[in-house]
């Protein structure tokens, strides 16, 4: 049998090689989240006055709630209440007759460090582990082995995220939650008993940040180009080209936006120009091909808006550039509000 140590050992490794280094995109500041779902224990050794036997259990509920910390570049920090329950089958070994039952409960507090990766998408697997200090109370048999004592322990945890928003996500994730070796304790009849304590869990979460993006604001618009008039009656000046910002990882285009956009299919209209054209262009967080992607729905979500306001179809012409040729040029991975934009020109 695998000693929960060297367990521990190869969970940790596999959290390490399971993903490539990738771009981060998370919001810093504080966060809470809250989980639930199943718990499993191990069979495990029960050692006392009474003798030696292994006790048997059944899967029961689990739950965690924590309050953390990300700093932004995938790195978390968090202390989590975490509670388990498995209902014990008996005790084998000839302790006791069969079909008795009982409860292994474990409550306490965990500090943890999270670690997640970004894949470009609404989906964010992470891992981490965590050391702190659970009560084990076992409830076994009719008092045989009855008693509680606070012990060290430590947690290994793997599982993904899904943003629903921006500071909203689903979780699901795997935890292994153990103590060293055997806790001991006395019973309630004032005998040492020892249990080994190994506990497997699965639970849906749900994480809800307070944080914020820290990023200068989009500038404004640049200065319209004037043109000259050929005519007694002077034309509509109309500028050259017109910016619309997008927010990190959307298409949809934002109030701001809208306006522009109405801006630019009036100046459209009244200056009959012959072509529009409409660019779509990424920051350089993710892959090339997901911000290719994503440029061009942009490019299509402006033009969009245009025709909405009277503006031909047939005089647009939309094209992406992912994240190729940033407006502010940044190093791979880098959240720019300024990069993530639509650019309109008119010919």
């Amino acid at each position: 049998m695998i000693s929960m140590k060297l367990r521990l050992s190869l969970m940790t490794a596999a959290m390490a090689l399971s993903f490539p280094s990738l771009a981060f995109a998370e919001l810093e500041g504080v966060y809470v989240s809250g989980a639930a779902g199943g718990s499993y224990n191990e069979n495990s050794t029960v050692k006392g006055s009474f003798g030696k036997g292994s006790a048997l259990y059944n899967p029961d509920i689990a739950g965690d709630a924590a309050l953390g910390y990300a700093f932004g570049n995938g790195v978390r920090v968090e202390a989590e209440g975490v509670y388990r329950n498995s209902i014990a089958q008996g005790i084998k070994g000839g302790i006791v007759a069969p079909g008795k039952t009982g409860n292994l409960d474990a409550y306490g507090g965990i500090a943890n460090v999270i670690y997640a990766y970004n894949t470009g998408t609404a989906f964010t697997p992470f891992g981490g582990g965590g050391l702190g200090a659970i009560n084990v109370n076992p409830q076994h048999l009719d008092g045989l082995v009855d008693g509680n004592r606070m012990a060290l322990a430590y947690q290994a945890t793997l599982g993904v995220e899904y943003a629903l928003a921006s500071n909203l996500a689903l979780s699901v994730a795997y935890k292994y939650l153990a103590t060293p070796e055997y806790t001991k304790f006395m019973t309630g009849n004032g005998t040492l008993a020892r249990v080994a304590y190994e506990n497997h869990a699965v639970l849906l979460g749900v994480r809800y940040s307070f944080g914020t993006q820290k990023a200068a604001a989009p500038p404004p618009s640049p200065p319209p180009v004037l043109t000259k008039a050929s005519a007694p009656a002077a034309r509509v000046e109309v500028p050259q080209t017109y910016l619309v910002f997008f927010d990190f990882d959307k298409s949809a285009v934002t109030p701001a936006g809208e306006q522009i956009l109405a801006k630019a299919a009036a100046a459209a209209l009244q200056g009959k120009k012959t072509q529009i054209i409409v660019t779509g262009y990424t920051d350089t967080v993710g892959s090339a091909k997901y911000n290719m992607a994503l440029s061009m729905r942009r490019a299509k979500a402006a033009k969009a808006v245009l025709t909405s306001h009277g503006v031909s179809t047939n005089e647009i012409v939309t094209a992406g550039k992912g994240k190729s040729e940033p407006r502010v040029p940044t190093k791979d991975g880098v959240r720019e509000p300024q990069n993530r934009r639509v650019e309109i020109v008119f010919r």
